[in-house]
């Protein structure tokens, strides 16, 4: 973890205090603490996922699925594998 003395140099309280009052002049009260080497996306990206999907769902048709009865074959045979009591 990083300290203040590692990116405030010598100034470290005061440059700590500088960033607290900047924080609540903008009402940001609680971070969520993120690992640094995690990765985001950006809100732009987050849209544009949103819009393919909804695209996909709008040109899907329901007369493609279709159902089945399954009759006398055992849970076990139709459940995934990990599913399986053996």
């Amino acid at each position: 973890m990083a300290r203040a003395t590692d990116i405030f140099d010598s100034h470290a309280d005061a440059g700590v205090k500088e960033v607290r009052s900047w924080f609540k002049s903008k009402r940001v009260r609680d971070l969520e603490p993120v690992s640094l080497f995690s990765d985001s996306l950006a809100k732009s990206t987050f849209k544009e996922i949103e819009q393919v999907a909804d695209d996909i769902n709008k040109n899907r048709s329901k007369a493609g699925i279709k159902k089945a009865t399954v009759k006398n074959i055992p849970r076990h045979a139709v459940l995934k594998p990990s599913h399986a009591i053996y």
